[in-house]
């Protein structure tokens, strides 16, 4: 796993050129897909390490546009759960708190679509373990160059299904009622 910072971005830039002028290289010269686990481990990360402050969000947001400079796809996952995006009523927000709200409002704003995993409002169930949500992001628009027309708009407006994960790694997904 490589820790991301402004260093590693531009090292991953000189070997996605360096592969894309490679004998092996893709023909058409397409760019990679990036897919980065956990990305908001970074702002906790910073707050951790002795006199350091966290990574602002706009700083890891600016990382994450760099990435997407470099690849034809980028997808992030990281941690949205209502204690880190809502302020806790016991006092204010921690600074970590605050720049984790900031930055995964920033990444739902840019993003094309958004998808969530969440427990079972109604609780623990055998045969549900919880609901995947697929949504538009605020950046709904195609990739670069593109326009979404309206069907393919209306093909991608979301939705929400039960998914049940068994303990031998195997995961069902189906519709409500189904």
């Amino acid at each position: 796993m490589i820790p991301l910072n402004p260093a590693n971005v531009h090292t991953l830039a000189a070997l996605i050129a360096q592969q894309s002028a490679s004998p092996d290289a893709p023909p058409d010269g397409a760019k990679p897909i990036v897919i980065v686990d956990a990305i908001d481990v970074t702002l906790a990360l910073g707050a951790q390490q002795p006199h350091h402050s966290s990574p602002a969000a706009r700083t890891l947001a600016s990382l994450v546009l760099g990435l997407r400079e470099i690849s034809h796809s980028t997808t992030l996952a990281c941690s949205a759960d209502l204690a880190l995006l809502h302020p806790s009523a016991s006092g204010p927000a921690t600074p970590l708190e605050t720049a984790h709200r900031a930055f995964v409002v920033t990444l739902a704003h840019q993003a094309r679509f958004v998808l969530q995993l969440r427990g079972l409002g109604t609780g623990a169930a055998r045969d549900v373990s919880g609901v995947l949500r697929v949504s538009k992001g605020g950046g709904g628009g195609g990739g670069e160059g593109e326009e979404m027309t309206e069907d393919e708009d209306e093909d991608d407006a979301g939705g929400e299904w039960l998914y049940l994960a068994k303990g031998d790694g195997s995961v069902s997904v189906w519709g409500k009622g189904e």
